[in-house]
């Protein structure tokens, strides 16, 4: 019956699963012999099949026998392997059968066709049923982690530490929102307490995947080609290049290849002829586009009219509210025409039907866009047919990769984790010691000496434990920190200095891109895409965290071939995920059914100003909600992780530097914010335990983006502006910020050379004391220099020139590097950071760097109508007023002796006189001060900005009368008592808290009012001294700032948030007080302890 055609696959795979059934319970030698008869007799029959096969001229004429025949050696070879098997547990090697081998005439055959359902039996034959576990990837994590530190022969790269003994490389890491320096040693249990040859020989005993003595040939054929072969991107998008004849040639692609734009929102579904579409309708579509995507504005409507063109196409966003497509973006060549092309296809994802339709691909070019003639209407998939095709299971040829001579990297799996002393968690929180779930070779000996666990997994077992064998099934929790970010750290520390060889980083490529081939698909969801559940987000993460290690390893290979004199640069790719902060945010606050939008906090929640307002209001109520349950607690920290992970994102992105959500943001208060979230998490855990999808991975780590930061994204622009105010020399740069009226240059090349020149000019002189203060600033502003010098490097990278304010950036950077080398030329802190700076970017000196440099604050500001009015009212505004003033100031000097220019001004000063006089009174007038101290704050620094334009009128008038004067805060009593009150009172609350949480610390009664705590007469302040925290810590105080020193340690983060708030206005209200009655104790508070 298995030789005949009649007979369907069914009944065939039926009678091949009797003999497993069969051979089970077979002991008899002879009933061995028989069943190694029969499969020998089906294997000779299969051969003779393979060359009728192969004679065909083409398989697309004979595609279903083929398959039939296909699906035959894909039942006979998982015979094969269970008798092997039992062979082997029966101590008889006598009958070993090799498994079906298609030969490669056949397999070069089936691919040229191009047949989809050929492709994926072909595929099929030796899919491995074996999926992959949430180990197996840990331990694939962890194996690309021991490669990136140790060498090629095995050995731990190394480095000299500060009192000279050789240790372990340690590199920045981000770990549970804060950074920290780490090591193997942090990384891997089973390293922690070892010391020298110790540690050196464990380390090695983690290379025994350098397989030498094996003389089994693990691959027939480059192991890139391999990675691109089980790659289902190839299938799905059916790339070509245009050969100089006008032929088509199919090629095959990376999984790094391409680039990939989720998208979750139907803004495809009302267009139709774009340009003839009504008004409303477009104006609709316009809106309906992502902000980030703006920039891709053209593609989006030439994609939504060749959708609604295409019946399939059309057909999915008709019946469907919303459904998630993808934009896959790759490039090809069309060597006719001389020309490199982009292609994007769009890519529909159906979850109802476990479906997936390359819907159709559009070239881009000179013109536009234009429907691929080959890839019109692209071909669809199940999920379970792209798993095959992308045979996501350990796949045998993957166990080892080659490098020449050289063999790296097996799977090693659970094994693995157990050789680096992990401790593993179960779903129900049950912790396993690596005895628990790996069992010992000498537990297993007596079952098959080992050799079934090597056939069975194709693996080599040269250490303590069986690779791949459980006890019991188990879920890993350990990923607080990313190992490929680790990973990538210690590459690059390894190629800054010269530690890493081109062998060593193409293993590493090899292997990042078969990790990156697994993420982008798996059975279940099939490719990565938009799905509103807890995995998305660790499957988003897992890929970008992996194409950014890939795009690192790229900048290296660009810089150390000097590519850009060639042409030849590897592309970098990313993928773009979708955050939906304005919904999830709103979703947990009562507010109106129709309030969409998060730019009126007060709207949102009672008292809010501002979006950390809305935040710390979230957080109280979420640590007082008492009986709220597990599942109610886990979608609130759920949605509360995309709001944050969607700031950060906007932060670090061009295309969201105007956006409203992030207006008013700084980096001290997006670090504010996180720092709230990761409480609301810690209270979480504390009560229910960690968040984690089906593979055990945490949903709720939050990333700071910075490693895919732009040139033009508020925080590299924002760094530039020096938002911290913290001045070299004396020197400013003013900026344009009103796109209608400009009245500076844009291009800041002329202000950046004189600082520039100024700055290696500056002589460190005065007192050791002194000198030391100053280069802890300096070291302070090199390193935020050096933190946006990174965002060029990696954009500037493989470019053709260089981008906006590289030659700013770069410049800067180098005198710095003077300034620091000529007064501290001896100080260890300067050359360690002199040491490690690199001097060129694709191949020029970053000295000799040129290129434009327009520095303006239009584009932040942007979109906010008449930005004096803006600057004048609205709270939101106050990081921007010193910049706004500077500008007037700096205008006040070109119009000097223009009389009708002058009184312009002086009527603008007037207006802002009186703008900031009716601010004023009605600050007084308030009933409270709660909802009010953004409103407070924007004030000071109005009037901060008003009484320099009245200095800089003065001079200029040479200190002729003015019709109106200086506003002194401190001459307004009520004023001043009310700001110098909304102060205090964040302090108080603070200390406040910090009692009630810590009642041990404290000999009062931490539940009393604070006025029973504070015994001076001031009692508008109603701030604490020294001798009321004499009176109330029970450990003696010998000053107020160390009182708040022990208050701070005590604080949560919620608290600190609050106390760098008070102190921030604190610091501003002291610029307004004469220097006599400053308090010289606040002031060293203040200093020592704002935080950061």
């Amino acid at each position: 019956k298995i030789k005949s055609d009649s007979v369907s696959d069914e009944v065939k795979e039926g009678i091949i699963k009797g003999f497993e059934d069969d051979i089970k319970d077979k002991s008899d030698e002879v009933l061995v012999k028989e069943t190694s008869d029969n499969i020998n007799e089906i294997k000779n029959f299969v051969k003779t099949k393979e060359e009728e096969i192969n004679k065909y001229d083409s398989l697309k004429n004979h595609k279903f026998k083929t398959i039939k025949f296909l699906k035959l050696i894909k039942y006979l070879n998982s015979l094969i392997e269970k008798f092997n098997v039992k062979d082997f547990s029966s101590q008889n090697n006598k009958n070993k059968v090799e498994k079906v081998k298609l030969n490669d005439e056949l397999m070069n055959h089936i691919k040229t066709d191009s047949d989809k359902k050929l492709a994926i039996a072909l595929k099929d034959i030796n899919n491995n049923p074996l999926k992959n576990t949430n180990y197996d990837e840990l331990s694939n994590k962890m194996a690309f982690v021991v490669l990136a530190a140790g060498d090629e022969n095995g050995r731990l790269v190394k480095e000299i530490d500060k009192n000279g003994n050789l240790v372990p490389i340690s590199v920045t890491v981000s770990y549970n929102g804060e950074e920290k320096q780490l090591s193997i040693k942090d990384i891997i249990p089973s390293l922690r307490n070892l010391e020298g040859e110790e540690l050196d020989d464990k380390f090695k005993q983690f290379n025994n995947y350098y397989d030498e003595n094996s003389d089994q040939v693990i691959f027939s054929k480059d192991p890139i080609e391999i990675i691109k072969d089980n790659n289902v991107m190839t299938f799905l998008l059916n790339p070509y290049n245009v050969l100089e004849d006008g032929n088509y040639k199919g090629f095959d692609l990376s999984p790094e290849d391409v680039y990939i734009t989720m998208n979750t929102n139907n803004n495809l579904e009302n267009a139709n002829n774009f340009d003839e579409l009504p008004e409303d309708i477009k104006a609709r579509w316009n809106s309906d586009i992502p902000e980030e995507e703006r920039a891709d504005e053209s593609l989006y409507k030439a994609l939504a009219v060749h959708c609604i063109r295409n019946a399939r196409c059309n057909n999915y966003f008709k019946e469907n509210n919303l459904i998630p497509f993808n934009i896959v973006s790759y490039n090809s060549k069309d060597e006719s025409k001389g020309i490199d092309l982009m292609n994007h296809s769009l890519i529909i994802n159906d979850d109802d039907n476990k479906e997936i339709c390359n819907a159709f691909t559009l070239v881009e070019n000179l013109e536009g866009y234009e429907l691929d003639k080959v890839n019109g209407n692209g071909d669809l998939f199940t999920y379970e047919e792209l798993n095959i095709l992308n045979n996501n299971s350990d796949n045998h040829e993957m166990n080892k990769i080659k490098i020449n001579d050289n063999e790296y990297v097996e799977k090693f799996s659970i094994g693995f984790l157990a050789e680096c002393g992990f401790d593993l968690e179960k779903t129900d929180g049950t912790t396993l010691k690596p005895e628990d779930y790996a069992l010992e070779n000498e537990e297993f000996n007596d079952v098959s000496d080992n050799e079934i666990i090597e056939r069975k997994y194709l693996v080599k077992n040269n250490g303590k434990y069986n690779m791949n064998v459980v006890k019991l099934d188990n879920n890993n929790n350990i990923n607080d920190i990313s190992l490929k970010d680790f990973g990538l750290n210690l590459i690059k520390y390894r190629n800054e200095n010269n530690r890493i060889t081109d062998n060593e980083l193409t293993t590493l490529t090899i292997y990042g891109s078969s990790i990156l081939g697994k993420e982008l698909y798996n059975e279940k969801e099939g490719m990565i895409h938009y799905t509103d559940d807890n995995e998305y987000h660790s499957r988003y993460n897992n890929v970008r965290e992996s194409l950014n290690l890939q795009n690192g390893i790229k900048d290296i290979k660009n810089e150390r071939s000097r590519c850009t004199e060639s042409k030849s640069c590897l592309t970098k790719t990313y993928i773009t995920g979708s955050f939906d902060v304005e919904k999830k945010l709103i979703k947990n606050i009562k507010v109106k059914d129709e309030e969409t939008s998060i730019s009126s906090p007060g709207e949102l929640c009672d008292g809010a100003e501002t979006l950390l307002n809305v935040i710390e209001t979230l957080l109280n109520s979420f640590e007082n909600s008492g009986a709220i349950t597990k599942e109610d607690s886990e979608k609130f920290i759920t949605d509360m992780n995309e709001v944050i992970n969607g700031l950060n994102y906007r932060y670090m992105n061009s295309n969201y530097k105007s956006h409203e959500s992030i207006r008013d943001l700084d980096m001290n208060k997006l670090n504010n914010i996180n720092k709230l979230y990761n409480q609301m998490l810690k209270q979480h855990v504390e009560k229910h335990g960690e968040i984690v999808d089906s593979k055990g991975n945490k949903i709720t780590k939050t990333n700071n983006y910075k490693n895919e930061a732009d040139t033009e994204s508020k925080f590299n622009i924002t760094q530039l502006f020096n938002d911290d105010d913290q001045d070299l020399s004396n020197i400013n740069i003013v900026y344009n910020m009103d796109l209608s009226d400009k009245k500076l240059d844009d291009d800041k090349t002329y202000e950046i050379e004189y600082i520039t020149n100024k700055l290696k000019e500056l002589d460190v002189s005065g007192s050791e004391e002194t000198r030391q203060e100053y280069k802890e600033k300096l070291l302070d502003i090199y390193d935020k220099v050096s933190e946006v010098e990174e965002v060029f490097d990696r954009n500037n990278n493989g470019g053709e020139g260089f981008l906006n304010n590289s030659q700013t950036i770069y410049s800067v950077k180098e005198a710095l590097n003077t300034l620091l080398k000529s007064n501290y030329p001896i100080d260890e802190d300067v050359n360690e950071r002199l040491n490690r700076y690199k001097d060129t970017i694709n191949g020029f000196k970053k000295s000799e760097v040129k290129s434009s440099n327009v520095l303006t604050m239009d584009h932040i500001v942007g979109n906010v109508g008449n930005v004096y009015e803006f600057i004048m009212t609205d709270p939101k505004s106050t990081i921007y007023v010193k910049k706004y003033f500077d500008a007037l100031k700096d205008n006040m000097f070109e119009i000097n002796g223009n009389e009708v220019e002058e009184e312009l001004m002086m009527e603008k000063i007037r207006d802002i006189n009186r703008i900031i006089n009716e601010k004023i009174e009605k600050f007084k007038k308030l009933d409270e001060s709660k909802g009010h101290f953004e409103e407070g704050a924007h004030l000071i620094e109005l009037i901060s900005g008003y009484n320099e334009l009245i200095s800089t009128k003065l001079i200029l008038s040479e200190e002729k009368a003015l019709d109106v004067n200086y506003i002194y805060i401190p001459n307004d009593i009520e004023l001043y008592r009310r700001l110098m009150y909304m102060s205090t009172s964040k302090y108080n609350k603070v200390v406040e808290g910090v009692m009630r949480n810590n009642p041990e610390d404290f000999r009062v009664d931490v539940n009393r009012p604070i006025q029973e705590h504070i015994r001076t007469n001031n009692k508008d302040a109603q701030s604490y001294t020294q001798h009321d925290f004499e009176n109330m810590f029970n450990e003696k105080v010998n000053s107020r700032s160390e009182a708040s020193r022990k208050i701070i340690e005590k604080a949560t983060p919620s608290q600190l948030s609050d106390l760098n708030t008070g102190y921030r206005m604190d610091y501003k209200l002291m610029d307004h007080t004469l220097p006599s009655y400053r308090d010289a104790d606040k002031i060293k508070e203040i200093n020592e302890y704002i935080i950061q």
